[in-house]
């Protein structure tokens, strides 16, 4: 490299190290300084020149600093320069240099590879040096400016402002696109979409997928994107459901359902579609047979799968058998009335259930998840609560004693000993009559029954006359508010001994 001998000096040759009147805190007009070292009257200086009576524009051809080049010519240097052939293009009168006149324009006796059709307006106007400089440059193709600058001057594309930018276009590469002087219609392009995207953006990604994006496989890559900047992500021309729903109207009128998918709800089409295309059908991002789509958010689940009580549907990961997609009518997606879809299935329960007299309110209100977990639990029959917890969560009167007095063993450890889950002929849902129910633990024939009952065999079925079943305030389950002649143990005023 070629240094310049004032940067050997020291920058203080020409710059001032705080404040200056001129441009690069210069100690003195550019023409002046140079013209301190360089005597341009010298013969040396004109023969240095081809002869021309330079003065002025030093910069214009040289480096101020360093350059590859002997005589610090720029890097990027004007063939007639570079060749001392100025006569191509300039011509002296005196002291005067002036431009050769060419029919068509100066530059295009040279240059006529120039296309003529779909024209940058500076090439049809002949405004070459409105993007070129004339003698030499730093910047390939002799711009005038940086390729970051130079289409800017006249073209505000906002990529700083707003958003996101296409990485050409927040480089100033505005070339990898677009042709300097001519090219394929207003925008001057190098080649029409797709062809020019698909330079960067491989086609076998973005278009030639087993299943594809109708638009990406018709090359319509400007329907949805922005070319050179966008508020939105993926530089999308609005917001992503907007774009999406522009085409999908069907879908957009699932918007309306009560409840919603929440990547659709916040209009993220993408959580689980890919924009462009894929191995799976409905461009989804993984299968959803096996329930890998829905686990990359819903991870929290992944623990259920591995209960030995999971549903079957969830254990088979079949999530669409109980959930919708985008949204439905009903709360957490599910695709119909929740006892209407789980009858779907359990069809056995639908018959068990309608030949009973009495049902189970959430039984005969179809609230199959006032009881059960739909992806399944630790407790048998995918209970969400184990006994006697579940059932206590409605009936907590049942346990009204148990602290504080003395509860029923079969009520404290499981309720279906009892009673029937979703329904029975019997009141109170009792898996049978009650006096039966009671015989089936308490033998009604001992000595110790009859003493205990003052000799007096109790009735059919009148065992809940006189004891709660669940629990109460003493051991013998008495109710605690008793007809006056039967407390305290006086039951003979008004019933016979009977032992048989």
């Amino acid at each position: 490299a070629t240094v310049h001998e004032p940067v050997n000096d020291g920058c203080g040759t020409c710059h001032d190290a705080h404040a200056a009147d001129h441009d690069g805190l210069l100690i003195s007009a550019g023409q002046e300084l140079c013209a301190s070292c360089h005597d341009v009257a010298a013969n040396a200086f004109s023969q240095a020149h081809q002869g021309y009576p330079v003065t002025s524009g030093c910069i214009d051809c040289h480096a101020q600093h360093s350059s590859s080049d002997p005589g610090l010519l720029r890097e990027v240097v004007h063939d007639p320069v570079r060749s001392g052939d100025c006569d191509d293009c300039h011509s002296v009168n005196g002291a005067e240099i002036g431009l050769q006149s060419f029919q068509g324009g100066l530059c295009l006796s040279c240059h006529e590879d120039t296309p003529g059709a779909s024209e940058h307006d500076p090439v049809r106007e002949g405004d070459c040096q409105s993007c070129h400089a004339p003698h030499a440059s730093e910047y390939a193709g002799m711009l005038s400016e940086p390729p970051t600058s130079v289409c800017l001057k006249c073209h505000e594309q906002g990529q700083i402002i707003r958003g996101i930018a296409h990485e050409p276009a927040a480089q100033g590469a505005c070339l990898d696109c677009h042709g300097g002087h001519a090219g394929t219609g207003d925008a001057l392009l190098k080649a029409e979409a797709p062809g020019l995207c698909f330079e960067c953006h491989e086609r076998d990604v973005y278009a030639d997928t087993p299943q594809v994006h109708q638009p990406a496989k018709e090359g319509l890559c400007l329907e949805c994107h922005s070319s050179h900047e966008s508020p939105y992500k993926g530089l999308l021309v609005d917001r992503e459901s907007k774009v999406c729903f522009s085409c999908h109207n069907e879908t957009m009128r699932e918007k309306g359902l009560f409840s919603q998918h929440r990547p659709f709800a916040r209009g993220e089409c993408t959580g689980c579609h890919t924009p462009h295309g894929g191995e799976q059908a409905g461009l989804l991002h993984t299968a959803l047979d096996d329930g890998a789509l829905c686990l990359t958010c819903h991870d929290e689940l992944s623990e259920a799968l591995e209960k030995e009580n999971a549903h079957d549907p969830f254990a088979e990961r079949d999530c669409m058998t109980c959930h919708g997609t985008h949204g439905t009518n009903q709360a957490n997606l599910i695709i119909g009335q929740p006892g209407e879809v789980c009858l779907d299935c359990h069809d056995d329960v639908n018959a068990e259930t309608a030949q009973y007299r009495f049902q189970h309110d959430p039984v005969s209100k179809r609230d199959c998840v006032a009881c059960h977990s739909g992806h399944g639990s630790a407790y048998p029959g995918n209970l969400s609560k184990g006994q006697p917890a579940l059932c206590l969560g409605c009936h907590a009167e049942v346990a009204q004693y148990w602290r504080d007095g003395a509860l029923h063993q079969p009520a404290a450890e499981d309720c279906t000993s009892c009673h029937n889950a979703h329904g029975s002929d019997q009141p109170g849902l009792m898996s049978m009559a009650s006096g039966a129910l009671c015989a089936e633990c308490h033998d009604q024939d001992t000595s110790e029954f009859l003493a205990a009952h003052q000799g007096i065999k109790p009735g059919q079925d009148s065992c809940i006359s006189c004891h709660d079943p669940h629990g109460g305030p003493q051991d013998n389950l008495l109710y605690p508010v008793s007809h006056g002649p039967f407390s305290p143990d006086n039951c003979t005023p008004c019933h016979e001994g009977r032992a048989q």
